[in-house]
């Protein structure tokens, strides 16, 4: 297994790879030349979030490749119709020998819509097939791969075909939430939420003997934050009640605070819209997650942060966090009962893990920030960008006006002297 330095080394050294070596040289193009280019641009084709696919999703999974010596890589995703993120983690897993399987979850192929919008679904489905095809037309990922016209947050529906065919599709090498809108929101009606998703991902992988990655990439607003937001409170003030300061003091110092004063962040810290809204949410995700496995006395498991990033999408300061997680199944544990009976205790290991999540998060790097102030850094992650719209039949003249628009941190100068992308790499 790599050490904690080597994993933190996606994090620390942002920026140090050619992020165009991702990407092969061959022209896989999966449209004739009379087709129409495509030009309904969206939030994930900013090439910030390629940072994200290429500095988090791939270099971890390639990582995880390596350690575990893997020639198939089990993926669980929420693919969206260009399948970026199944093609950038296929192509970079491809150099090590490794083939992808993934079983990706598309609501938007669900008929559960009015008539204009199951129009959009229907063309939004065939463009998956489309990408799908061309995919295993370069042999990146194999046959059995599938995607489901299901919602993620289904498979926490006992009975249902999402429920049935997780179960029989077995474990996963990683699990990639990437929701682009917010964990924490409340479902509407009887619908689970996504983060009931998260829960039973974590019962699905029980009984697994090696380490695998859990991506979630979620909005954090003050305003949708819903009941998960309690379990992530009761989460950290289940350690900050614990006789050992370890945890209190490392989240303290994340935090910006003295150990004296965490209370008051924990109950009032979700309000505002800033750095340690970011920090608060994802030390309490860290958290409830290190008390799903350590309440699995049977399977137990290790959780570590990898590696946290935030980044803006719809407002002025991030409101964005990509976060990566590290599972690592430990020895089967005897519960000992306590004296009376009563709650089981936890672990002296568990606060020492939520102090590791702690630490981490004080690293929280901002994506914006780094591709304003490394220009080139911006010039790759717009290149590496422009070869997955080209492939995927986006215009690209068109491409570089919506960014001069819409790109907050992306210079003007680097998106107006972008060359295309295939003299890049092939070059």
């Amino acid at each position: 297994m790599a050490t904690d330095t080597e994993m933190e080394k996606t994090q620390d050294e942002l920026g140090s790879d050619d992020l165009t070596s991702v990407f092969g040289t061959e022209d896989v193009r999966p449209h004739d030349e009379g087709l129409r280019l495509k030009n309904d641009f969206l939030p994930w084709h900013r090439p910030v979030k390629q940072l994200v696919r290429k500095e988090q999703w791939a270099a971890l999974a390639v990582r995880l490749v390596k350690d575990s010596k893997l020639s198939k890589l089990r993926y669980l995703t929420l693919p969206g119709a260009d399948m970026f993120d199944v093609r950038v983690i296929a192509e970079t897993c491809a150099q090590e020998g490794c083939k992808v399987e993934y079983l990706g979850f598309d609501s938007s192929r669900s008929g559960e819509r009015g008539v204009d919008q199951l129009a959009a679904a229907t063309a939004n489905a065939a463009q998956r097939d489309t990408a799908e095809s061309v995919l295993r037309q370069t042999g990146l990922v194999t046959d059995s791969s599938i995607t489901l016209n299901d919602f993620l947050e289904d498979i926490a529906v006992s009975g249902s075909q999402a429920c049935a065919i997780l179960r029989n599709f077995g474990h996963f090498d990683i699990v990639n939430i990437d929701a682009c809108d917010h964990l924490a929101v409340e479902p509407v009606g009887e619908r689970p939420g996504l983060f009931s998703a998260v829960k039973e991902v974590f019962s699905h992988q029980r009984g697994r003997h090696s380490p695998w990655l859990l991506y979630v990439t979620t909005r954090v607003s003050p305003d949708r934050l819903g009941g998960p937001k309690e379990e992530f409170v009761d989460a950290i003030k289940r350690n900050l009640d614990l006789p050992t300061d370890v945890f209190r003091n490392a989240f303290a110092e994340a935090m910006g605070v003295s150990a004296d004063d965490v209370e008051d962040v924990v109950s009032d810290g979700w309000a505002i819209h800033d750095d340690r809204l970011l920090k608060l949410f994802s030390i309490g995700l860290g958290k409830y997650l290190l008390q799903l496995a350590h309440g699995h006395y049977g399977d137990p498991a290790k959780v570590e942060l990898a590696s946290c990033y935030c980044y803006r999408v719809h407002e002025g300061s991030a409101d964005m966090l990509a976060l990566a997680f590290r599972i690592t199944p430990t020895a089967k544990r005897i519960a000992q009962p306590t004296i009376g009976g009563g709650v089981l205790n936890l672990p002296l290991l568990e606060p020492v893990l939520a102090a590791r999540v702690a630490n981490k998060v004080v690293k929280l790097v901002d994506l914006d920030r780094e591709l304003a102030e490394q220009p080139d850094l911006a010039e790759g992650a717009l290149a590496a960008t422009l070869k997955l719209l080209e492939v995927a039949n986006y215009n690209l003249d068109e491409y570089r006006e919506w960014l001069e628009k819409n790109e907050r941190p992306t210079p003007t100068s680097v998106v107006r002297s972008a060359v295309t992308p295939l003299s890049i790499v092939d070059g």
